[in-house]
Order: structure tokens, then sequence, then C-alpha cells
């Protein structure tokens, strides 16, 4: 039978070294990682996705909907339709929303605008 000779001194540290290290990696695949939600407004028009924007760009923006422009403004983490080409202006009438309020809906243009945190918004910390 074979005995296990070590030829250089180090050789028994390095080995050590070298499995603490993979452990290490390895565990490093199962820590859990944080997530942090950033809010932000969503702009869909026929149910896809056609703009996003921050919560911290305040101003106005124009959305394209089926026979106009629609202007929307941010202020404040809220959002609202302030003007619109449909003929009844029932969106505009909804003034402003916040995050844990419905969507903003106009129908005449096929728009629908919401505040969301979702996965879409996930910054991976970690």
């Amino acid at each position: 039978m074979k005995e296990f000779v070590i030829k250089h001194r180090y050789d028994f540290l390095i080995f050590f070294l070298l499995l603490s290290l993979g452990f290490l990696i390895g565990g490093l695949a199962f820590l859990p990682v944080q997530t942090i939600e950033v809010p932000g407004v969503h702009v869909y028009r026929d149910g896809a996705l056609i703009s996003s924007f921050s919560l911290n760009d305040e101003g106005y923006h124009e959305i394209e909907g089926h026979d106009g422009i629609l202007k929307i403004e941010i202020k404040e983490e809220k959002v609202a339709i302030v003007s619109s080409p449909c003929p009844s202006q029932t969106c505009v009438e909804c003034g402003f929303i916040e995050a844990e309020e419905g969507p903003l809906i106009c129908l005449f243009e096929g728009i629908l605008i919401s505040i969301e945190g979702g996965a879409e918004n996930e910054v991976t910390i970690g």
C-alpha cells in the first residue's frame, strides 16, 4: 500500500486554501439577492408598453394615441393626463393618481397609464 507523502513543504496548506476558496465561492450562489423596487410611470397602448418614465422625471410628456397626442404631467410622484383629443375628457377629469391607486385610462385613444414598481423596474444589488 502506498503512503500519502507530502512532496513540498506547503502543498498541504495550498490544498486547504484552494478548498476553502472553492467553498466560499460556491456558497455565494446561495446568498439571498436584495432587490429594491423602483416605481415608475408605464404607458401602454392597446396592451403593449410604449413608454416608461421615472417618477423623478417631473414635467410634461407627450404620448401618441390612436387619433392624436395626449399630454401627461408627472409631479410630486403622481401622474395625470392633462390634455387629450378624446371627446369625453373623462381621463383628464380623473386628475392625479399615486402608486397605490388604479391606472388612468383613455379608452378613445387606447392608452393606459399606471405607476408600477414591479419586476420590470427591479434593481438588483449584491
